[in-house]
């Protein structure tokens, strides 16, 4: 997902959801440069990589 941050003109977010944290280090490990941090990098920004995990997920 692209997310813009309304209360900050320019600042935007990418969100990326994995199946498990193996399933992203497997992406991390077999990719030069992952294409969200690419998009980035095209548009002239160096991006802020950061990981969080989900502890509790709600099904609606």
């Amino acid at each position: 997902m692209l997310l813009h941050d309304t209360g900050e003109e320019g600042h935007y977010r990418i969100s990326t959801l994995w199946e498990s944290r193996e399933a992203l280090e497997q992406m991390r490990k077999n990719s030069r440069v992952p294409f969200a941090v690419q998009i980035f990098r095209t548009h002239g920004s160096e991006p802020n990589v950061r990981i969080f995990e989900v502890p509790l997920a709600f099904e609606i």
